[in-house]
């Protein structure tokens, strides 16, 4: 009778320490993975290509890559001299990516700074947006696949924005590609929903001597009050 009751009690305890492991395991949650910034790229004929943690990423290709850990600038990179041809001979597919991004800027956009190629800051940079791919955001800066931005989120909840901001047809003989983003809050656009087309209108502006400025580009300016509205309507008196 002792040896039955020892034994009811273990078997007893053992299910209370298999069940509170149990508990335990299913409140505890799994760790977030790195959030890592970079450049996507690729030429025409695919003989040259990075994408981070990819296998098949061209040899000689040293990407400088960082470590995103909130909201903030970052600045990413790519130089090609090391490879075979010493250069990125044209552009087929280009974007900027955040590994893992979406598990914490899913509301937010990635606003390009700067984009320097071999050196030369490049202008006439088109509207950009921001989306998901998988788990990862992205920045579209040509993607030969997309016409249109469809969904995603932009600085001020416009749909007109593109998925090929910059021209890259005269673009050859890349050695290093320099790019500068900063991740602030986005709004939301979707062009099957018609009320999540909401736009933001707003004042810019700068003195000659450009002491006093004011841009909406996610930047702070010291001492500058805002305010800007909502647009959502055509043939309707809005105030800035």
């Amino acid at each position: 009778m002792r040896l039955y009751k020892k034994l009811l009690n273990t078997v007893m305890f053992v299910l209370v320490a298999v069940f509170s492991i149990c508990v335990f395991s299913a409140n505890v949650k799994a760790a977030d993975e790195d959030m890592v910034a970079f450049i996507g790229i690729s030429n025409e004929d695919w003989s040259v290509q990075y994408f981070y943690g990819a296998d098949n990423n061209t040899e000689g290709v040293v990407s400088t890559t960082a470590e995103v850990t909130g909201r903030g600038q970052y600045t990413v990179g790519l130089d090609f001299t090391g490879t075979e041809a010493g250069v990125l001979s044209d552009i087929f597919f280009w974007a900027v990516d955040i590994k893992n991004g979406e598990q914490e800027f899913s509301e937010d956009h990635i606003i390009i700074n700067e984009i320097k190629v071999n050196g030369e800051t490049l202008n006439n940079v088109g509207a950009t947006y921001t989306t998901a791919e998988n788990n990862d955001t992205r920045v579209n800066l040509t993607n030969p696949w997309a016409k249109v931005a469809e969904s995603g989120r932009s600085l001020t909840g416009t749909a007109a924005v593109t998925p090929n901001p910059v021209n890259v047809a005269e673009m050859t003989d890349i050695e290093t590609i320099e790019i500068t983003f900063t991740i602030g809050a986005g709004i939301k656009f979707d062009l099957k929903d018609p009320a999540s087309l909401v736009s933001k209108a707003y004042l810019q502006y700068a003195s000659k001597d450009w002491g006093v400025q004011y841009w909406y580009n996610g930047s702070e300016f010291e001492g500058v009050v805002v305010e800007t509205v909502d647009v959502s309507q055509y043939f309707t008196d809005y105030t800035v």
